[in-house]
């Protein structure tokens, strides 16, 4: 499969969604660009599926097989944030940096909700004008 992603453990503080504006003179700056997102938004439904299964397991993580994608949002930094269940019932948020290798943070989902609030699966509401809430 021609989707390279490097997966680099993060501790849990990392993968706490950020709360940072970057506004200049007023206005938003653009967020910059994320190639492994953007080759991701390519792939068909399966093959995210795939791909996600895929880094999951190369992580570590308890997937057996990724049912269900979703992406959330981009943050003003371009980051990206991805929902992934499990076949197993376990499920992920996957934040995909704008670095080159596109490395990863990964969270459990239930800790995320615990810690955050924040539920996985969930269209994002109130978001800052700088960010982007997925489809």
């Amino acid at each position: 499969m021609a989707f390279i992603i490097h997966c680099a453990r993060e501790s849990i503080k990392h993968a706490v969604l950020p709360a940072v504006l970057f506004f200049s003179s007023g206005f938003a700056l653009a967020m910059p660009p994320n190639p492994a997102h953007a080759q991701m938004l390519k792939f068909t439904e399966e093959q995210r599926k795939a791909a996600w299964t895929m880094l999951l397991q190369k992580s570590g993580e308890k997937c057996d097989r990724a049912t269900r994608t979703f992406f959330q949002m981009q943050d003003a930094d371009g980051r990206v944030y991805w929902d992934v269940a499990c076949a197993n019932g376990r499920s992920y948020k996957v934040r995909i940096n704008t670095d080159r290798d596109g490395s990863t943070s990964i969270t459990d989902c239930a800790l995320m909700k615990k810690l955050t609030g924040t539920a996985c699966f969930e269209r994002m509401k109130d978001l800052p004008k700088d960010w982007k809430a997925g489809p």
